[in-house]
């Protein structure tokens, strides 16, 4: 997938912590689950599929 087509959640703070793959994910998006370590920032990418989540 080519970073103009990247894949972008909006998730609240109250939602925490993140995992990837989302609920109802998309087929491209099959792999374990995996709790992604936002640190304080604003924005996480998953290791897996490069789905960038940002933190609102």
């Amino acid at each position: 997938m080519s970073k103009n087509q990247q894949k972008v959640f909006e998730v609240d703070k109250k939602d925490l912590p993140v995992f990837c793959p989302p609920k109802n994910p998309n087929f491209w998006a099959l792999h374990p689950r995996v709790y992604l370590d936002h640190h304080g920032k604003d924005v996480v990418n998953c290791p897996y599929c490069g789905t960038m989540y940002k933190i609102i």
